[in-house]
């Protein structure tokens, strides 16, 4: 046991030294070791919430190695891969209050009393834009530090001058915490104001990256953007084509976060058919085996697709998707089946009175 510990303390002392000895380049180390090693590492895992609680765990210590240093020597790549990650968990959270309170309309339609019921359905609305709330003040952090790491996008300088091919990654996954702080905040009633300038940098940013390398997802990002933005396509463009083609690249490729993308901008246009083929898409897509070194991207976008499905079935069922049933939908088929579980349970009520009743 002091063999432990000893060993222990005197590794601590060691890290304590190097952090030291290295302080004046510790940003640049930490981003070096994020972008080589962490950033591959965690996005080739594929438990989403295991990703985020470390992203969580470990955001405040990435941004606390650069408070009170310049700029230039805050680990910024580091903290835009941790806030990003953190931002899932958020997110979740989210969800599960969204599904509850939409579990709470349909017993409503049901019959309950909705005296009881109705302060239970605003109190999940609560959580849920305290929630939203958290996940766009995350993805904009994230958003924010990639562009103080790498430069905005804007029209003066349409790509970042110094994003090396390595950095890529890290550039990427900021451009969609950027679109996704703006769709919370939109969800949160604009609650933390984040610029609507910001779905155009990321558009302009997407078109910095090699769209066959990333496996369709820059290109999935901007269709994302002309799909969300009246106007924002260029002229003679289908945004909803070019994000439908984009999202089947990136699933060819064995990427399915275009087509979590093309659900979430059909949700938030209230196109339901659309939403629906996304997900059965995506439930045939995901038969086979996704890209291992990105299966972080693809644990999400299932759980995202997972909700907008659980949604549907809530809304009309008050379950969410039951177990294998991904890709199909509450329909005729279902409330025949319901209808006759219902008439064999009442026919078996009937039963059991019959047999307790006293012989005349």
């Amino acid at each position: 046991m002091i063999v432990v510990r000893s060993t222990t303390l005197a590794a601590s002392i060691v890290w304590a030294l190097t952090l030291a000895l290295t302080a004046c380049n510790l940003g640049r180390a930490v981003d070096r070791a994020t972008r080589k090693t962490l950033a591959p590492g965690i996005l080739a895992s594929s438990d989403v919430p295991m990703a985020c609680a470390v992203g969580a765990t470990m955001a405040p210590t990435m941004m606390a190695l650069g408070h009170g240093k310049a700029p230039g020597k805050s680990p910024r790549q580091a903290v835009t891969l941790t806030l990003v990650a953190a931002g899932m968990c958020a997110e979740m959270a989210a969800w599960e209050d969204e599904l509850r309170g939409g579990q709470l309309r349909h017993s409503m339609t049901v019959g309950a009393p909705g005296p009881q019921t109705g302060p239970l359905i605003q109190d999940a609305l609560i959580r849920e834009r305290r929630h939203h709330v958290e996940v766009a003040r995350r993805d904009l952090g994230a958003f924010e530090r990639a562009v103080e790491a790498f430069g905005a996008p804007t029209e003066e300088s349409a790509c970042p001058s110094r994003l090396r091919r390595d950095e890529e990654l890290i550039f990427l996954l900021g451009l969609t915490a950027g679109l996704l702080a703006v769709i919370h905040d939109v969800a949160a009633e604009r609650a933390l104001g984040v610029s609507q300038a910001i779905p155009r940098l990321v558009e302009r940013g997407a078109a910095c990256l090699d769209n066959e390398r990333w496996r369709g997802l820059p290109g999935a990002l901007k269709a994302a953007v002309w799909a969300s933005v009246p106007g924002a396509a260029p002229a003679g463009v289908d945004p909803w084509a070019a994000l439908a083609a984009a999202a089947a690249a990136g699933e060819a490729e064995g990427l399915w976060l275009g087509r979590a993308l093309e659900a979430q901008a059909a949700a938030a246009a209230g196109k339901e058919d659309l939403l629906r083929a996304s997900i059965t898409r995506h439930a045939a897509a995901a038969r086979s085996a996704g890209a291992a070194d990105l299966a972080l991207l693809n644990d999400y976008a299932a759980r995202m697709i997972q909700h907008f499905s659980d949604r549907l079935w809530m809304a009309d069922k008050g379950h969410r998707t039951p177990a294998g049933a991904l890709g199909t939908f509450p329909g005729a088929k279902e409330e025949d089946e319901d209808a006759a579980l219902l008439d064999a349970i009442a026919a078996e009520a009937a039963e059991s009175d019959a047999a307790a009743a006293p012989s005349p």
